[in-house]
């Protein structure tokens, strides 16, 4: 109806090992990775133009990239959590104190942020050179109770309250923090208003996907109030390929600025404006946090051009900075408890940064983030809608994560599979699981080498912990789904057998 159909391809080259090599994007452009050993990712480059080197440690984990003229450092703790992080001009960062060290003392930085955390592994306080200390409380679930002057309460259910007792019917919270929500009989949410006056109204499809947004606005020279509608369309797998701004003409709705989007999997790939195309690579292929935008556009002079700039991200991987090929930065940002974006610079006033938390895409214009397979409130800290996995994510169909500091939930469904285990030892996993509300102890070996957590609901296996075998010579995680299936660290489906089936965790 508002989408015409477009065919664009895509195309893959990968080497023996099943790493993936090229991607050819759908006008000829190819994006390389370059990598050692089995598989460790050691560059990216555009048609020859290197986007990013990569270094690592002797554990095969990043320490430092290039993205421009700086150099990213990153040192991380003993169990592989990130401790600090600097970037700086190359000349800067090359003299730091071992491979693994962030040096500190740099007058003038890009980037400069370091983390603490506590036994259990959530975020305890994070520093940056410009906004300061930032301290957070947390109750027995690993919920947040308190993130600088912002405090927060919950009921059983995990949902966020204005004051402890308060009622939430069937996980549906009617008011939060002066705003007020409306759902229909099938739990999605339809209509809110804000506390300036200003409402909302969300349309679904069939499928409870959202495909139409009217706003109404007051507008503060005139008094009058303004409607915007917006209108999205989404393919066969449920993706999001279009962003509509529409205008009525003749009686009719007619399209008056178009965003479309292009797919590599679950990964935004490109989107194309009226400013030109944009095309994102990401720190790793099975990675969400965002490296470097590749800005394709037409200037005054009808000059063709190009710009690659690059993103620079916290602990969890939602963008705090970017910068352009020369080290200058474009574009700051800070956010709430929930991701919210609460205070931006942007620079030159031309850059683009729509990222949040990881594969959250924000659309300020209706002030919600799309996440895949459905939108994130950044308002309230949930999602819109229920999870269309059912009571296969948990008993509160609405819920993120305990918290955004640790947790991520890149597709809009259990963030369970969004748990670096890679970077965790057994007790850190354990503490994790023991929070989770579909995630029950089964039992282990006396000596703790194996370790097994079910479903609650299906009484299946979820995770199991193992000690060396013949497919990894060091302790590993394996994750199953409520069908039995093996899961690789992403939430894909693998053989058992597979080496990708054996997550190797760091020792207790």
């Amino acid at each position: 109806m508002l989408f015409l159909t477009q065919t664009q391809s895509i195309h893959y080259h990968y080497d023996f090992n099943g790493n993936r090599t090229t991607t050819v994007l759908p006008d000829g452009r190819q994006i390389n990775y370059l990598y050692y050993g089995s598989g460790h990712l050691h560059q990216i480059n555009l048609d020859g133009e290197v986007v990013s080197d990569i270094e690592r440690d002797k554990l095969h984990r990043e320490i430092q990239r290039t993205q421009g003229a700086l150099t990213s450092r990153y040192e991380l703790d003993p169990l592989g959590r990130l401790k600090k992080q600097i970037a700086a001009l190359n000349s800067l960062s090359e003299s730091g104190n071992g491979k693994n060290k962030v040096a500190a003392g740099y007058s003038q930085t890009a980037v400069k942020r370091s983390y603490g955390y506590d036994k259990t592994g959530n975020l305890l306080h994070s520093s940056d050179q410009r906004t300061g200390t930032t301290h957070f409380e947390y109750d027995k679930l690993g919920q947040p109770l308190k993130v600088q002057n912002q405090t927060f309460a919950f009921d059983p259910a995990y949902n966020l309250i204005n004051e402890y007792g308060q009622q939430v019917k069937d996980n549906r919270i009617a008011a939060y923090n002066g705003i007020k929500f409306f759902y229909d009989d099938f739990g999605n949410t339809i209509h809110k208003e804000h506390s300036d006056g200003s409402t909302q109204n969300l349309h679904y499809d069939l499928f409870d996907r959202l495909v139409k947004m009217e706003t109404f606005k007051k507008n503060a020279k005139t008094g009058e109030w303004d409607k915007e509608v917006w209108a999205f369309e989404y393919d066969a797998l449920d993706r999001r390929v279009s962003k509509d701004r529409l205008k009525a003409e003749n009686g009719k709705d007619i399209i008056d600025s178009e965003i479309t989007f292009l797919w590599d999997g679950s990964h935004l790939l490109q989107e194309t404006h009226s400013d030109g195309l944009y095309t994102y690579i990401y720190t790793d292929q099975d990675s969400y946090e965002p490296l470097a935008q590749i800005h394709n556009y037409t200037n005054t002079e009808s000059e063709s051009k190009q710009e690659i700039n690059y993103f620079h991200c916290d602990q969890i991987g939602i963008p705090r900075e970017m910068t352009d090929k020369n080290g200058k930065l474009l574009w700051l940002g800070e956010y709430d408890a929930w991701g919210k974006l609460t205070k931006e610079t942007n620079v030159t006033g031309r850059a683009h940064q729509p990222f949040r938390l990881q594969n959250q895409y924000c659309d300020s214009e209706i002030r919600l983030h799309y996440n895949f397979f459905r939108y994130y409130d950044p308002d309230v800290g949930r999602f819109i809608n229920q999870d269309p996995i059912g009571l296969l994510g948990g008993n509160n169909l609405y819920h993120f994560a305990p918290n955004r500091q640790v947790w991520i939930d890149p597709l809009g469904l259990n963030p369970l599979v969004g748990l670096n285990l890679s970077s965790m030892n057994r007790q850190q996993i354990a503490d994790v699981l023991s929070k989770s509300e579909n995630i029950s102890w089964r039992g282990g070996s006396p000596d703790g080498r194996f370790m097994q957590w079910n479903y609650t609901d299906t009484g299946k296996c979820a995770v199991r912990l193992d000690p060396p075998d013949d497919k990894t010579p060091n302790d590993h995680a394996h994750l199953y789904d409520r069908q039995g299936n093996s899961l690789d660290i992403k939430g894909n489906i693998v053989d058992r057998t597979s080496p990708d089936a054996h997550i190797p965790i760091l020792p207790n």
